[in-house]
């Protein structure tokens, strides 16, 4: 036993330092996991690393829904110049999307939703254009883009001419 106290003292202080760097490791480790999987759960997260992928999701969603509430059984409907629509295609469609529609005619709200819809469909349609062209456009800005002063308070653009 040709070890001093000294010695051993040292020897379990390395080891003891060893352990504490394992262990701020290990939490370091655990902690970079847990942030990732917490990102990855995050569907705003989602969203903003695959803005395109999110459309096409919504899409999908929208259209597996407009299946699942139509009624189920395929017949197409066409609501054009027919005056006797809310009896011939709403009798033959159950469902929760016959069940709305036919509330919605008996209300008078039907023109106003279809409206509604129309609009907003056009809106995202544009938006997704507007990320599109961002997402695949050239990084170098217009010489135009770069004369434009940004917007004064009033909400007016003033441009500098060289």
């Amino acid at each position: 036993m040709g070890e001093t106290a000294d010695q051993i003292r040292d020897q379990v202080d390395s080891a003891r330092e060893q352990a504490t760097d394992k262990i701020i490791q290990l939490e370091q480790h655990v902690t970079d996991a847990a942030q990732q999987v917490k990102e990855n759960l995050d569907w705003r997260h989602q969203v903003s690393e695959r803005p395109l992928l999110a459309v096409g999701v919504a899409l999908a969603g929208g259209a597996l829904f407009a299946s699942v509430t139509k009624g189920g059984n395929g017949q197409s409907r066409s609501y054009e110049g027919s005056s006797n629509h809310s009896s011939s295609s709403s009798s033959g469609n159950g469902g929760l999307g016959g069940v709305i529609r036919k509330a919605a005619q008996t209300a008078g709200l039907e023109a106003k939703i279809e409206s509604a819809a129309q609009l907003f469909f056009t809106s995202l349609s544009k938006r997704v254009g507007e990320v599109a062209t961002e997402a695949f456009s050239s990084p170098s800005p217009s010489p135009s883009a770069s004369a434009a002063q940004p917007p004064t308070p009033t909400g007016r653009v003033s441009v500098s001419t060289p």
